[in-house]
């Protein structure tokens, strides 16, 4: 099967590799207030065998214009739904922060649907039913300006000019809503591997709470910790690449696992 003679495009799903001869497709989530820019640089990393396809969420880059969703279940449901219209190989989730709860719930929505996904990677996040109950969507500008100057380790210049200001803040809170306003009871066991990716000075969410995430899956848990805060992915994203490659080795035979 030629994968890129199929109509794959969509608002939701944005292809930012173009293996033709791909075994499987990498879906790759955003944090709050990002879009697939954020895995722009593992393009030229991803081996192959590997497809990287990033989400985008209404209301950033190209779909500045479409109104954003501020409810995680809701983003869940519009990109599985579009997932399960692509005629794709075989799949893998990544996400980071907020869009690790997302892929966590696409997941849950796909294998309610009998889509088979090969393997769940969630990076700095807490297991859904340990979600931190902050309220920074409903605080000032200023608040918020210094929460995400605190969590995203900038030095806060992209808030200087006030339109462009305007325009983050109102992505930002937007996608503080829709996690802080997340909640799930009850965990669903899913039956993909869950591998999480941890900060050892990430106070959002620590070794000790990914832990949690153990009880949602039928495998073993694999956790792995790097060095960084919340935002360690931007430092390490070869070193995580790498990971990510083992774990999907199984779709290229001439790759050896070489991650400790």
């Amino acid at each position: 099967m030629n994968f890129y003679t199929k109509t794959i495009h969509s608002d939701w799903l944005r292809p930012i590799t173009n293996h033709s001869s791909s075994e499987l497709q990498l879906i790759c989530f955003p944090h709050a207030g990002g879009s697939i820019g954020a895995f722009r640089a593992w393009a030229q990393f991803i081996p192959s065998f590997i497809d990287l396809i990033g989400v985008q969420y209404p209301g950033r880059e190209d779909r500045i214009y479409d109104k954003p969703i501020s409810d995680i279940k809701n983003l869940a449901s519009e990109i599985s739904t579009t997932i399960q219209k692509q005629d794709y190989n075989h799949i893998a989730l990544f996400g980071h922060s907020m869009g690790a709860t997302i892929a966590y719930e696409v997941a849950c929505m796909l294998q309610k649907n009998d889509v088979f996904i090969e393997h769940l990677f969630i990076s700095g996040q807490t297991a859904p039913t340990k979600t931190r109950k902050t309220m920074f969507h409903c605080s000032t500008d200023e608040a918020l300006m210094r929460e995400v100057i605190r969590v995203s380790e900038t030095s806060g210049e992209v808030f200087d000019n006030q339109e462009l200001r305007e325009i983050i803040l109102s992505i930002i809170r937007n996608d503080y809503k829709a996690i802080e306003t997340y909640s799930t009871e009850t965990p669903t066991l899913l039956s993909m591997p869950i591998t999480i990716l941890v900060g050892d000075n990430d106070t959002e969410a620590t070794y000790q709470e990914a832990l949690d995430w153990s009880s949602y899956t039928k495998h073993k848990l694999d956790i792995y910790s790097f060095k960084g805060k919340h935002f360690f992915i931007n430092t390490h994203f070869k070193k995580i690449i790498e990971l990510i490659t083992s774990k999907l080795s199984l779709f290229d035979h001439s790759y050896g696992n070489s991650f400790p």
